[in-house]
């Protein structure tokens, strides 16, 4: 019986390895790894045969536990903000494969698609991004380990609306707006993983007298997706300034939307554009869980999606080429009948949902209005501007002591604004001009270096320059830490600001 439960875990570990690639399992497959298991079953598991399996250190490397879709967590499990461990803290999940310190993380986008690709298997991510949903309070209410699929319950967010207005005849607190996340982990030919995130939302529209709440879905939230895959990375090791950098990167990538369109060929409709298979493929099931159906299977080197309806009726969902276009097509999961008028939902849902209008113009009002990415872009424009007139403060600057140290006080006056003295030591700029004409004087052999000058861009027209000052004369050397401030001026960069610190 022991060695029966281990031939049948094997199996199902290898079923769900193979699943992740793109080649399809054929029951050859299964017999051959049910062959296999027989001649190496001491191999696998441990030399002695442990009747607990999850000793064994080769199987524990996985994270498929018995059931192979319920990864287990011990209760008192403790998990920080991010899984790296870079805080001090260890964060780990029972069971689950130790993922790499750095991980590279890239968020792709073409046309409507966007998803975050990680160098990672599946296998080996599958609990982290379970945890992930959990840390985020999200409840999850289904997932599949076999097809890489895991979708979140409802959670409601109080969140400001016009129908706030219909609310007010009620004393209760309602949250006018509720979401639920679904998750896609496609594997790739080189091991890498795609992580698709996908978001459904609904509105409250009403609440009646007897308290009972009316919902209306709404278009997607297309910046609460990239608000959560940003999330993710961060959970996966990347800061959030980097993870939001990367996602405006990928705005630069392609973002060719090819026109999608519902057409009836003698009664049979279809979905046809002239995109590439490869990016259809990833756009037709991002809009699949867009319109709120589930992706129970998928074959992706045939590019057929098993797909459950609101209603729970079981569509396929082919892919194919036809001349030069690509055909979508929906078929009812039933031989024995024809359902067009059903399959015309199916591909209309589809459509509506790939017309959203996606160009992430929210998403980057949203955090292009972050203080990271205002300080980014105030920081390019400030380079532009530093690169054409540093050499001009510099100039002012090298200027200014020349004068000092050859004794010529009216050019060194010059470098001034005409309202500046030193309001700190004295009461008027004739008693400051006073001071410095004893001080600019060419009989006292003025030496005067600038040392480790750091100029700093205040505005377009403002600089700030820290440096070591060192003075000597015929009887007097010191040595100061300075701050001297320059102001464009009538196209002159003069000084408002001089103080020793």
């Amino acid at each position: 019986m022991k060695l029966y439960i281990k031939i049948l875990t094997i199996i199902s570990l290898f079923i769900f390895v193979t699943s992740c690639s793109d080649k399809p399992l054929t029951l050859g497959d299964i017999g051959e790894a049910a062959a296999e298991s027989f001649e190496n079953v001491t191999g696998v598991f441990d030399e002695e045969g442990s009747e607990d399996y999850m000793s064994s250190q080769s199987v524990a490397m996985l994270i498929i536990p018995p059931r192979l879709d319920t990864p287990q967590y011990t209760e008192n499990l403790k998990i920080p903000k991010s899984i790296d461990g870079r805080d001090g803290e260890i964060d780990e999940l029972v069971n689950a494969p130790v993922l790499p310190k750095f991980i590279n993380l890239e968020i792709r986008k073409e046309g409507v698609a966007r998803w975050l690709e990680v160098e990672v298997d599946p296998v080996s991510l599958w609990p982290y991004i379970v945890k992930f949903w959990e840390m985020q309070g999200y409840t999850i209410s289904y997932k599949n380990p076999i097809t890489g699929s895991i979708e979140t319950d409802w959670k409601e967010i109080s969140r400001n609306i016009k129908v706030e207005r219909k609310l007010k005849t009620h004393n209760e607190n309602y949250s006018t707006y509720k979401e639920k996340f679904f998750t896609r982990l496609e594997r790739e030919p080189n091991g890498y993983t795609n992580i698709f995130i996908t978001q459904e939302a609904l509105e409250i529209d009403n609440v009646l007298d007897n308290k009972k709440i009316l919902w209306k879905k709404i278009e997607p939230q297309i910046f609460r997706e990239a608000e959560l895959t940003i999330r993710l990375m961060e959970f996966l090791g990347n800061s959030r300034n980097e993870s939001i950098a990367l996602l405006n990167d990928s705005e630069k990538e392609n973002t060719n939307k090819f026109y999608l369109d519902l057409v009836n060929f003698g009664g049979a409709h279809a979905l046809v554009t002239k995109d590439s298979l490869s990016k259809a493929w990833r756009e037709i099931g991002i809009s699949i869980n867009r319109s709120g159906m589930r992706i129970l299977d998928f074959d992706r080197t045939k590019f057929i999606y098993l797909i459950s309806s609101n209603d729970n009726e079981k569509f396929e969902i082919k892919i194919a080429t036809r001349n030069q276009d690509i055909v979508i097509t929906a078929h009812k999961v039933d031989n024995n009948q024809k359902y067009l008028n059903s399959t015309k939902t199916i591909l209309q849902a589809i459509l509506n949902a790939y017309r959203l209008d996606v160009s992430l113009a929210q998403v980057k009002s949203d955090f292009e209005n972050t203080d990271f990415i205002k300080n980014k872009r105030l920081t390019v424009n400030k380079q532009k501007i530093y690169d054409l007139v540093i050499s001009d403060v510099k100039n002012s600057l090298e200027q200014w002591k020349l004068s000092w140290e050859s004794g010529d006080f009216e050019k060194y006056l010059e470098f001034y604004d005409p309202s500046y003295f030193d309001k700190s030591k004295f009461k008027s700029r004739n008693e400051w001009i006073g001071d410095r004409i004893s001080k600019v004087n060419s009989s006292k052999n003025i030496s005067l270096q600038i040392d480790n000058p750091d100029f700093k861009m205040i505005d377009k027209n403002t600089f700030e320059v820290k440096f070591t000052q060192l003075y000597s004369s015929n009887n007097y050397k010191d040595k100061t830490f300075k701050i001297i401030r320059f102001s464009l001026t009538e196209g002159v960069w003069l000084i408002t600001l001089e103080k020793i610190i």
